[in-house]
């Protein structure tokens, strides 16, 4: 390192400048499938423009939008599409070439991705089967 040289920890708030870096973000989050990482993305959205303007923009108040977007919130529907329009985005749904199917309890969960030309992974099970009928 060089002398007099400073470093700092990693914000992506600090680099979601303009919204199709924050649309192209929140997509790859959301094809992880994981909730509480989508709350960290949003919270991160969030937090670049600035919790007070958004909530401002929305009709929200600020501590609503830091609870809803915490490790422990559950934004409700109306939240979500609230901040999403101050942000200049919405919700949209687009087929996806698989479906994601859980076959058991969730504790102990198999799985099999099934497509319409049938299984392409996963073990192939009469239940998976009747399920596409």
């Amino acid at each position: 390192m060089m002398a007099g040289a400073t470093t700092r920890q990693f914000d992506v708030a600090d680099h979601l400048d303009n919204p199709e870096e924050v649309a192209a973000y929140l997509d790859a989050v959301l094809e992880e499938g994981d909730d509480k990482l989508l709350l960290v993305a949003l919270r991160n959205v969030v937090k670049s423009r600035g919790f007070a303007k958004v909530a401002q923009g929305t009709g929200l108040r600020r501590e609503t939008l830091y609870q809803s977007f915490s490790k422990r919130g559950n934004p409700r529907l109306s939240t979500l599409n609230s901040v999403l329009a101050q942000l200049g985005m919405r919700l949209s749904v687009t087929p996806v070439p698989a479906v994601f199917y859980c076959l058991s309890s969730r504790t102990s969960c198999r799985q099999a991705w099934i497509s319409r030309s049938g299984f392409t992974s996963g073990a192939a099970s009469a239940q998976c089967r009747a399920k596409l009928s």
